[in-house]
């Protein structure tokens, strides 16, 4: 399993899904929207989406942070 993360800095639930990852030792990348156009171009312009974070897992968009929590069995 792999997760990329699209996110912005000052984000908490961005942080909040980084920090997921990392503890449950699941290997992530991190994209700051802000500060990677390809990044923010793909997000915005390809996917037309507007808040993040943005969730990625092997290449499958799953959604936010509450989605992540939910696709790794962690949710309720």
């Amino acid at each position: 399993m792999y997760v990329v993360i699209y996110g912005a800095s000052n984000c908490r639930h961005c942080d909040n899904a980084k920090k997921l990852c990392e503890q449950k030792e699941i290997p992530y990348e991190y994209v700051d929207i802000f500060k990677d156009e390809k990044g923010r171009k793909f997000i915005v312009n390809e996917m037309n989406l507007r808040k993040v974070p943005q969730c990625f897992i092997n290449r499958r968009h799953i959604g936010g942070y509450t989605e992540l929590v939910k696709e790794l069995g962690l949710g309720r």
